[in-house]
């Protein structure tokens, strides 16, 4: 019987009734190239790819993805070219997951051919789907101009750009919305001057389009624009533009000026930022809009980066201090998310305020905010305050923010003390041993006694980072004196806390503590009336033995074992059984 040819394998495998069959046979495209020859998966399987391709979106998905792995299968970069007619069928499609597949794929497919090709095969295929009847095919095509010109002589460029300024002045709102987030990508191939004459009034176009989704994706090419013509001293006019556009009717658009500051100051010389971009980012965190005022104060830590210390410590306190401290003062419910966002920066602007103007402007403002009604608000600045300790130390810390922090120990939301528990080393390092034991022991020791669970095992982590910041002596004379309180309480989860509390932290206690305080501890729990704690206790010291010198294993951890594997709770039996292997 002869053999049966690969391709009426596939054939019978893509009229499979069940989508995962035929997904499953796409995606072995390449084992079936493989055993076709590079000839004739040119010659046999591409054309019968590009004929079956009417199936469901998630096969031609797959279909699209495969392709992009073809170069090697069709012979190498000289017959790249033959891929292209099915990617350019799949282009075509309705469905956006598959078309953006396909473009994807025939950009790879575009890095890959000689530079003839491109000229005779590639810009030839853009072109068509440029001016497709439907809109679809055109807004695939605006993500295929990048790659070529990169590749292309001046006369490919020239026909190129043709294209894309006919594709930005379409009459379908979704092929100018794929030409605005296009843009940016074709700008670092330009040259300034292409840039000037021909790209910049396609941008001042759409940053002006009735449609604001194509806006706001005009927007993102500004800081990119602002590279270019800044070279040729013509940035003003893209800064202008950005200045309209945060004024635009739109608040979605003002949002995406504000996220584009960052790349945008980048792009400008040190008193450019100051005299025009500052400006703006003002206007932005004024804004009526909430979630632009938000978007805009996530910028701050990020202006000036390239300055000076001392020109952007002038910079803050001339333009930020007082806007900063009236955001964090608005405590309408409308500014919530505002504030949040303040919190969650303020601690970063630690640094360019340097250590005096810090104390003076930004810790005041700290205090503040740590009594915000907004939960979200106040956990936001308890988890970055480690981010202050290296600019004003850890002092000042103690002095000016740990009583507030104190306060907030018993906070009504739980993921606030939470927040405040993972920061137990840093506030350990900062108040030292005694002023820790004045301050904050009552709060760990209430924190070890949370209602809720996540509290209560979060503290018990912490511990042993406080016995590594605050010594052997300081967990001798003060944490296990308290735990073992803790594990002879008469409720059942303190006793149950003590035991964990125990297993945490015997890595980093001394060997004469362990055997004169923590063993004895552990072991009064092994005669527990109940159950649950006894177990713990086998698993406990099954987990924590190797800790024990060899003679209290011996003569106290093993009896101890033997006699909870004879325990009449199944539970206890296992756990102890388990813990003598």
């Amino acid at each position: 019987m002869a053999d049966i040819h690969p391709i009426e394998i596939l054939i019978e495998e893509l009229q499979d009734e069940d989508v995962q069959n035929r997904l499953n046979s796409v995606k072995r495209l390449s084992t079936i190239a493989l055993a076709l020859g590079e000839k004739d998966t040119r010659d046999e399987l591409l054309p019968f790819l590009r004929d079956k391709l009417d199936d469901e979106d998630e096969v031609r998905l797959a279909v699209a993805q495969e392709l992009a792995k073809f170069v090697p299968l069709v012979g190498g970069e000289a017959h790249a070219r033959t891929i292209l007619p099915p990617l350019e069928q799949l282009a075509n499609i309705d469905e956006i997951v598959v078309r953006q597949k396909a473009v994807e794929s025939m950009n790879i497919i575009c890095l890959a051919m000689p530079d003839t090709h491109i000229v005779s095969d590639f810009v030839p295929c853009v072109d068509r789907l440029s001016t497709a009847e439907f809109f679809s095919p055109r807004a695939s095509a605006c993500g295929l101009i990048a790659t070529p010109y990169m590749r292309t002589s001046e006369d490919a460029r020239s026909i190129l750009r043709q294209i894309f300024s006919n594709l930005c002045r379409d009459e379908t709102p979704m092929v100018r919305r794929a030409a605005a987030a296009a843009l940016k990508d074709i700008l670092p191939h330009a040259t300034p001057q292409v840039t000037a004459s021909e790209i910049f009034p396609l941008f001042e176009m759409l940053v002006k389009d009735d449609q604001d989704s194509v806006r706001l994706l005009a927007v993102s090419a500004a800081p990119a624009l602002l590279t270019q013509l800044n070279s040729i001293g013509q940035g003003g006019v893209v800064i202008a533009s950005l200045n309209a556009a945060s004024k635009d009717r739109s608040w979605k658009v003002r949002n995406a000026v504000a996220e584009a500051f960052p790349d945008a100051q980048a792009a400008v010389p040190s008193e450019q930022l100051k005299a025009e971009l500052v400006p703006l980012l003002i206007r932005l965190l004024k804004d009526q809009e909430a979630e632009v005022r938000t978007h805009a104060v996530f910028q701050l830590p990020k202006v000036g980066a390239a300055l000076p210390e001392a020109d952007r410590r002038v910079l803050f306190l001339t333009n930020f201090t007082t806007l900063i401290n009236d955001i964090a003062g608005d405590t309408n419910e409308m500014n919530n998310h505002v504030r949040a966002a303040l919190s969650g920066v303020i601690p970063q602007l630690a640094a360019p305020f340097g250590r005096d103007k810090t104390m003076e402007h930004l810790i005041p403002i700290i205090a503040k905010l740590l009594k915000d009604p907004f939960a979200e608000v106040r956990l936001n600045v308890v988890s970055k305050i480690h981010m202050l300790q290296d600019v004003i130390g850890g002092d000042q810390i103690a002095v000016a923010l740990v009583p507030s922090i104190v306060s907030l120990a018993g906070d009504s939301q739980w993921r606030v003390r939470l927040a405040i528990v993972e920061q137990l080393p840093v506030f350990a390092g900062c108040v030292g041993a005694s002023q820790f034991d004045a301050r904050l022991m009552p709060v760990v020791m209430s924190w070890l006694s949370d209602n809720i669970f996540a509290v209560r095992d979060s503290t018990i982590k912490q511990l042993p980072g406080l016995v590594q910041k605050l010594g052997n002596s300081w967990a001798n004379k003060t944490l296990v004196p308290r735990i073992v309180a803790l594990s002879n309480e008469q409720s059942y989860l303190r006793r149950l806390t003590g035991l964990f509390a125990f297993k945490s932290t015997v890595a980093v206690l001394d060997a004469s503590t362990i055997s004169k305080d923590v063993l004895p501890a552990i072991l009064r729990r092994a005669t527990d009336p109940v159950p649950n704690i006894r177990f713990n206790v086998a698993q406990v010291l099954g987990e924590i033995k190797r800790s024990f010198d060899k003679s209290a294993i011996t003569s106290k951890v093993k009896p101890a074992l033997d006699q909870l594997a004879a325990d009449s709770d199944p539970d206890v039996k296992f756990f102890a059984q388990r813990a003598q292997n």
